[in-house]
């Protein structure tokens, strides 16, 4: 099994909550839930492993910015959530 080389930096996402996010930024409650219920459809679809260390890792961080109310954040760990499930369908299975 290939191990990803390089963990991306998430730290932009770990700020603590109640941390000031600007207006502009759109906080939109449907819309959160329904892209984080899409990510979990996602990479479930595609059998890949929640454990993963870098689907583990976003998926801590999605946690964070929705207590945060940071639809930005949000979104940007989604997609590299629904990345690396993508990159690990594309793996040869260890059988």
């Amino acid at each position: 099994m290939q191990q990803h080389s390089q963990l991306p930096d998430l730290g932009f996402l770990d700020r603590e909550p109640g941390t000031h996010v600007p207006e502009w930024v759109g906080w939109d409650t449907k819309a959160a839930l329904a892209l984080m219920s899409d990510t979990d459809a996602t990479v479930e679809r595609l059998g890949a492993h929640g454990a993963d260390s870098v689907i583990a890792r976003a998926a801590d961080s999605v946690v964070v910015a929705h207590g945060r109310r940071d639809m930005a954040s949000i979104r940007g760990a989604c997609r590299l959530i629904e990345e690396r499930a993508n990159e690990l369908t594309k793996q040869p299975r260890k059988d």
